[in-house]
């Protein structure tokens, strides 16, 4: 099915290139906020990329899948975007919403979870952040992974390991310091 939108969308088809956003808008969008950490910057970066995209549709290779082409459009948005930002924020705990479900307690917990995690993979070496980013927040295979990087599927195995590692152990760290 994604074939056939690739190639109705390089004739011109704006609809099929339409259903082609829809299909991996969330997982460009999560590859944005990702690298960025800023609502209003990740939605700039996936215009960007599925704009990019469409421009050079005509030269995509329908005959590979198509995230691994958006991801690395996103990747290198957002790259050019630190490089003029020249920094990294964090996202404002303002914006992280509390749960109804959930006690003030148990959001703390969970709030307290999710900024360890967030320090733990801010020391983590961009290798290791990206891969686990693409495995846990995109849910892509490592067949997928292996294509987005342009690396064989034992090396996304060996890399998600040792990224998996690195990052319990940084957690066990900043735990300890405590």
């Amino acid at each position: 099915m994604e074939r056939k939108l690739i190639i109705a969308a390089k004739k011109g088809d704006r609809e099929a290139f339409s259903r082609l956003v829809r299909t991996y808008l969330n997982k460009i969008y999560k590859t944005a906020y990702f690298f960025l950490k800023n609502v209003d910057d990740a939605q700039d970066v996936c215009q960007i990329t599925f704009i990019n995209a469409y421009r050079h549709i005509k030269t995509f290779n329908e005959t590979q899948s198509f995230f691994p082409y958006l991801y690395r459009i996103a990747k290198n948005t957002c790259i050019n975007h630190l490089r003029k930002k020249h920094s990294i924020t964090l996202p404002d705990p303002e914006q992280i919403e509390s749960d109804p479900e959930y006690s003030p307690e148990q959001t703390a917990i969970k709030n307290y979870t999710i900024e360890t995690v967030d320090r733990a993979l801010a020391r983590l070496p961009e290798n290791s952040k990206e891969i686990l980013m693409l495995k846990y927040w995109n849910d892509l295979s490592y067949r997928e992974i292996a294509e987005a990087l342009s690396i064989p599927e034992g090396t996304v195995m060996s890399r998600l390991f040792y990224a998996r590692e690195k990052l319990k152990n940084t957690i066990i760290q900043l735990e300890g310091s405590k």
